[in-house]
């Protein structure tokens, strides 16, 4: 059962707001670990991991009661991988590797009340109707792995130094949902927006 706040239809020429300062705090947790390979032997790389647990409010102010009230808490848990690593080449040429991996993006699972549904003063509200990232942290998209390379030619030019770079980003193209739909309905769990596909480049740099 949920109890949806709404108004009397004269009320609906109003504008004024109520707005309160909200005593609850957020709180944010994070535990990171980075280690380091230092350049030797002609290469050299980095990795960190990071996790977080966070426990904060999602609507601030609360000037809705509706989203103040129902489910209005962020308590999930979330985290990151990085890695990369760098070779050196001969003829001062340079090849890099990176991998980030990430876990999904949480949604929420909510619901259209129309006026067929009994609203009076609101044509229509969307409301949440489970916890944020659902009640076992299934509302939530896949998990990202992303791999980038690059591959850099340096030479000397003038009064400076330039390089030739060759760049590919989500070397394997994947299609991880980024968004989904968590509105109730025929579409829920949609996905709405995927990662960018496998992108390359060329570019050039001059350092003086």
């Amino acid at each position: 059962m949920l109890r949806i706040w709404d108004y009397p239809a004269e009320a609906r020429a109003l504008t004024r707001q109520l707005r309160m300062n909200s005593t609850e705090a957020d709180k944010f947790h994070t535990f990171e670990v980075t280690l380091t390979r230092r350049a030797s032997s002609r290469w050299s790389a980095v990795g960190s991991f990071w996790y977080t647990w966070t426990d904060a409010l999602l609507s601030r102010p609360p000037t809705n009661p509706n989203l103040r009230d129902l489910f209005n808490r962020n308590q999930t848990t979330s985290w990151n991988a990085t890695a990369s690593v760098v070779y050196n080449l001969p003829a001062d040429t340079t090849a890099s590797l990176s991998l980030q991996s990430r876990s999904g993006v949480y949604g929420q699972r909510t619901a259209r009340f129309t006026r067929t549904h009994g609203l009076v003063g609101l044509s229509s509200i969307d409301v949440p109707v489970e916890p944020y990232g659902g009640v076992n942290g299934e509302t939530r998209s896949q998990t990202m792995n992303v791999i980038s390379v690059r591959l850099s030619k340096a030479f000397n030019l003038g009064y400076g130094q330039a390089a030739v770079n060759f760049d590919v980003f989500n070397l394997f193209n994947s299609n991880a949902a980024v968004r989904r739909d968590y509105r109730s309905g025929a579409t829920f769990y949609e996905v709405d927006e995927i990662l960018a596909p496998r992108i390359a480049r060329v570019s050039f740099d001059y350092r003086f």
